[in-house]
């Protein structure tokens, strides 16, 4: 496979009874691609181990921008399976994660997990310049109009 380093993997500790702790013959065959020569898979793009060479396969596809999954409904394409399977929920209009304090439903939980800051005034995301925070993570007008408030003040002082 082009673009693809083998690392070597330490044998597993002496005292380990898994399934690692077997020579290769006694292991059972490796699923996905997984080869029995204790190697990792490594991209040689990001530098990413991998398991077995499918999900290196899988993840090269966003450094390649290559998107094979494609929506039947509107022609978008993914890199990833899954996230086609999200997105076909925009679709449908199915919303499955409702939020407990006011009801708003979501089509995945992470947009869920990401609404919650409104309820609990948590701010994880911070400008690494200069350390203002906010709730969710900034779309990029908003970030354009930091950055040049940013700079106006920077060039002011």
């Amino acid at each position: 496979m082009a673009g693809v380093i083998t690392a070597p993997h330490p044998p597993p500790p002496s005292h380990c009874t898994g399934s690692a702790a077997k020579t290769p013959s006694q292991r059972r065959p490796p699923r996905n691609g997984a080869a029995f020569n204790n190697e990792l898979l490594v991209c040689t793009v990001c530098r990413l181990v991998f398991p077995n060479t499918a999900a290196l396969e899988q993840h090269q596809q966003i450094h390649t921008g290559e998107r094979p999954y494609i929506c039947p409904n509107c022609g978008k394409g993914f890199a990833q399976p899954n996230n086609l399977r999200v997105h076909l929920l925009v679709h449908t209009g199915e919303r499955r994660y409702r939020c407990t304090l006011c009801g708003k439903s979501f089509i995945s939980s992470s947009h869920l997990k990401r609404h919650r800051t409104v309820h609990t005034q948590e701010k994880p995301y911070s400008c690494s310049r200069c350390g203002q925070s906010f709730s969710q993570m900034c779309s990029a007008p908003f970030v354009k109009l930091h950055s040049q408030k940013l700079r106006a003040i920077i060039s002011v002082n």
